[in-house]
């Protein structure tokens, strides 16, 4: 039985606190009452993208800092989320044309950049800097920052290595030697314990990087069976102790920081994710170039590993490409692996007679036969337990699907992926009519289970769904979204008429990730936006820069009362009707049939205006609704 809402449409806003509570807690239950307990969802979000104070604003968002928590916080009960995941971390080197790309970043280090500096002023970390310290990066931040949305690179990393946050960092290296020397001194010895931790033990190399690199190219080349490079190596480590020192420092600080996000979210019950990046950086392939074959690619400029030799605990590649998941593994609770399918089979592409990569003609494909996914396996097992949730591991496979479909003869490959966590989003749609791009062909297609792959509409490379929805001068744009409305018909149980709306197409796709017990939310499709991270058609200097302002709960509440946002209770009750869970459970249904009702109709922004309101007028128009609904069915 549906409750009338026409005499209560008045009290569209924001909802108060106690009505927040009530929304998180119904839609809980109307997950359960669908067969969606214990769910996952993760909400995908750059940390570079939360907002800062602006008194601390140094260029960009910081994982470990209130506004992240902040914005996780209110947007987790009108969301689900139970995880967030963040891009790559390391160390940024590659930002010709001021493109500042997180997928272009180290493999095995921390970039400095993503240290919280106002943390530096606490006790926690030793009172390092004092607040004047800071306020020079602010400042500088305030005059040469693009817009208050856009993250400001430049202001902490610059465009070559020497970036402008090593002058507070060596500040805060320098007050450590002068005043945390004694062996018993606290944060001295956490940083003796971290330099004897696996997760450092390759930075002497690293470090002497930039200092060494261009006059001892082929150093570390067979650097095994020399004892004259060996000996080499100790010679320059000697004569730069004191900068591979402030290196581990700076390596020292952003890992604390790592693990002080990954508590925080943890206190709140968000896993934290990280996203695993699939290349290395120029110092690691000099570091380490024994792991790699330097003639071949298998795409975007990063040369091959040698997958080969994963299995030789021995190895260049064994050390490196466990590093590489041990340092993410310790500061995460999950990983997204960046071009996951690439870790299992892929083309290779060889260099030419210029040595520049020819990516014209495929040189073979490479299948590693699942060597290299149980390699991962092993390892975050001994890293993580035997007992960790191997779900929480998660490949990305959503662009190339001749991975695992022969699409010739419409049947599915067998891969060292298949049964492994796969990523795929619901943007691409095949032309073969099998209904690619949907949660009933991974299940009837692809013979998957619930917890072998996650669904999301797309992710840092692909448009919006509002961008979709609306653009129907793009012929691209148009085709994918028509070719996605009869597997949305067909999944949804709706007519193909209703999803010719933009809104409403919209609100089916976000409906269609709930067909599936792990999801992933692209943020700027919760918060209703057109903006996308990687915007191909832009210049390479204003992608991976969007960032969301203090006013980031009104601008949702905005797009949410336009009907362009994420509307978490009207979905679920969407899909309670189309279960048979409606029928079942009438309350709950019309509670939260009400509670969509409401957060589309025009009123307060945020939370904060909703409880004043409730403040003057005495009572909470929400919490006297559902009290009277409850009534109703007593």
């Amino acid at each position: 039985m549906r409750v009338n809402l026409q005499h209560s449409v008045h009290f569209g806003k924001a909802c108060s606190s106690k009505g927040v509570d009530m929304l998180s807690k119904l839609c809980t239950e109307g997950k359960d009452a669908i067969g969606l307990e214990d769910d996952y969802t993760m909400f995908d979000i750059p940390s570079f993208s939360f907002y800062r104070n602006e008194n601390e604003d140094t260029g960009r968002g910081k994982l470990n800092s209130d506004e992240a928590l902040n914005i996780i916080s209110t947007l987790k009960p009108y969301t689900g989320l139970n995880a967030i995941k963040d891009y790559p971390f390391g160390r940024e080197i590659r930002h010709a044309n001021h493109f500042y790309c997180p997928y272009n970043r180290s493999a095995i280090t921390i970039g400095e950049d993503q240290i919280n500096f106002s943390k530096l002023t606490t006790p926690k970390y030793g009172s390092l800097l004092d607040k004047a310290d800071i306020k020079e990066l602010v400042e500088s931040n305030k005059r040469t920052r693009i817009a208050k949305n856009k993250a400001n690179y430049e202001n902490e990393i610059g465009t070559d290595m020497e970036y402008p946050i090593l002058k507070p960092l060596r500040k805060a290296y320098d007050n450590f030697k002068k005043h945390h020397s004694s062996p018993d001194d606290k944060l001295n010895i956490e940083f003796e314990q971290y330099k004897n931790d696996p997760v450092s033990r390759d930075y002497d190399r690293i470090a002497l990087y930039p200092f060494i690199h261009e006059d001892e190219p082929d150093l570390f080349e067979n650097f095994a069976q020399s004892p004259e490079k060996q000996q080499k190596f100790e010679e320059y480590k000697e004569k730069y102790k004191d900068e591979i020192e402030f290196f581990k420092f700076r390596q020292f600080l952003a890992f604390k920081d790592k693990l002080e996000a990954k508590e925080n979210f943890n206190k709140m019950n968000v896993d934290v994710v990280n996203d695993v990046a699939i290349g290395f950086s120029p110092e690691e392939y000099w570091a380490f170039p024994d792991a790699f074959n330097h003639n071949l690619t298998a795409g975007y400029g990063f040369f091959l590993p040698k997958y080969e030799d994963v299995t030789n605990k021995e190895s260049e590649l064994y050390n490196l490409l466990k590093h590489k998941l041990e340092l993410n593994l310790r500061v995460a609770d999950g990983l997204r692996l960046d071009v996951g399918v690439s870790y299992d089979s892929f083309r290779t592409f060889k260099k030419d007679k210029n040595g520049e990569f020819d990516y014209s003609k495929v040189y073979e494909v490479y299948d590693n036969k699942g060597i290299v996914a149980d390699f991962i396996e092993d390892i975050v097992k001994e890293i993580k337990g035997e007992d960790f949730d191997m779900s929480k591991i998660m490949y990305e496979g959503d662009g190339d699907t001749s991975y695992i479909m022969d699409w010739k003869e419409k049947s599915v490959k067998q891969t060292g992926l298949l049964g492994k966590n796969i990523m795929y989003t619901s943007t691409y749609q095949h032309s073969d009519g099998l209904g690619w791009g949907s949660v009933k062909f991974l299940k009837e297609v692809l013979g998957l289970k619930d917890n072998e792959f996650i669904f999301g509409t797309e992710n840092h490379d692909n448009w919006t769904l509002r961008m979709m929805a609306e653009n129907d001068d793009d012929e691209k744009l148009k085709t994918l979204k028509d070719k996605s409305i009869p597997v949305l018909a067909d999944e949804l149980d709706v007519k193909k008429s209703w999803l010719k709306n933009p809104k409403n197409w919209v609100k089916a796709k976000m409906e269609e990730l709930f067909l599936a017990k792990r999801r992933f939310f692209y943020f700027m499709d919760v918060l209703g936006k057109k903006e996308f991270i990687n915007d191909h058609s832009v210049d390479e200097k204003e992608r991976f820069r969007d960032r969301l302002t203090d006013d980031f709960e009104k601008e949702f509440h905005r797009e949410l009362q336009r009907g362009n946002g994420f509307n978490y209770p009207e979905t679920i009750a969407a899909r309670m009707k189309k279960t048979g869970a409606a029928k079942e459970n009438p309350a709950l249904y019309e509670k939260l049939e009400f509670l969509g009702k409401y957060l589309r109709a025009q009123g307060a922004l945020s939370k904060e205006e909703a409880d004043k309101e409730v403040q003057i007028s005495g009572h909470d128009r929400v919490l006297d609704e559902l009290e009277r609904i409850d009534k109703k069915y007593e």
